[in-house]
């Protein structure tokens, strides 16, 4: 693996505090405060000035002339009555467009109430927790048998092709640069961490290390990573506009097999 020294990250807008009264606030912002850095801090100083704990801060990804929301829980147990007053000054900041609070849904649990649907880079997505997509996996062989490998490459193949075309073709139009900016979509979107090796001839050489599904099927006896594969031969396949069937996938290296990451060549078919 690279010498980044990656961290989790938690993506959800849930606060859980078993002893307080965790309250949500959004605060909607002008396109212009982008520009503005101060704001945030005004904000905070809010609730600083208040005495209060910050328990979560999320800012929305800006997308150009949209507003900004900022996603903020505080823990305002014993001070429940200091709401309005809240909402009132951070009402009176300039480029705060509105304010709105929530409660907690129950003792101890509050979440984002306001947010939907989920968009990640301006397309729709949905979050799959590890759960689920090993019970896709497994539960799909397991019933389906070796001919659901077919069907889950194809799919995630599809899905390559996708993420090529909606969203790495429009940012990037040279070869290594689309090839990396993938590899942070893989990571991005929680499947491991992709590290491109270069190209052999008419291969393209990829490792996943800490990949989800190699580690959704230990202990089952599913062979292969084949929504892995096919992602990545999705992909390239759009690299090269190629069509399906043209280009091959050969996994020459496994963590379930002892190795340190998997090896994926994808293979151009001349």
């Amino acid at each position: 693996m690279n010498s980044r020294n990656f961290r989790k990250y938690n993506i959800g807008r849930v606060v859980v505090a078993e002893k307080g009264k965790p309250y949500f606030f959004e605060i909607t912002l002008l396109p212009e405060s982008i520009d503005t850095p101060e704001v945030l801090y005004q904000i905070l100083g809010v609730f600083k000035s208040y005495g209060l704990n910050i328990l979560a801060l999320k800012v929305s990804a800006p997308v150009k002339g949209e507003e900004i929301r900022v996603l903020l829980s505080a823990d305002l147990a014993g001070s429940e009555h200091l709401v309005k007053v809240i909402h009132r000054d951070l009402m009176s900041l300039k480029h705060v467009v509105e304010v709105r609070y929530a409660p907690p849904l129950f003792d101890g649990v509050a979440l984002d109430v306001w947010s939907h649907p989920l968009f990640f880079w301006g397309r729709r997505v949905v979050v799959i927790s590890e759960d689920v997509f090993r019970t896709l996996i497994v539960a799909g062989f397991e019933k389906l048998g070796n001919g659901f490998g077919g069907i889950l490459f194809y799919v995630f193949y599809q899905g390559g092709w996708a993420v090529f075309e909606n969203w790495v073709s429009k940012l990037a139009s040279r070869v290594e640069n689309q090839v990396a900016l993938f590899t942070e979509l893989f990571r991005l979107n929680g499947f491991g961490v992709l590290e491109f090796r270069g190209f052999s001839g008419n291969k393209a050489v990829f490792r996943v290390y800490d990949g989800l599904e190699a580690k959704v099927l230990e202990g089952s006896s599913v062979e292969a990573e084949l929504a892995t594969r096919g992602l990545l031969a999705g992909f390239m396949a759009g690299v090269w506009k190629a069509p399906y069937g043209a280009v091959a996938v050969t996994e020459t290296k496994c963590v379930r097999r002892g190795d340190p990451y998997c090896e994926i060549h994808v293979e151009r078919r001349l």
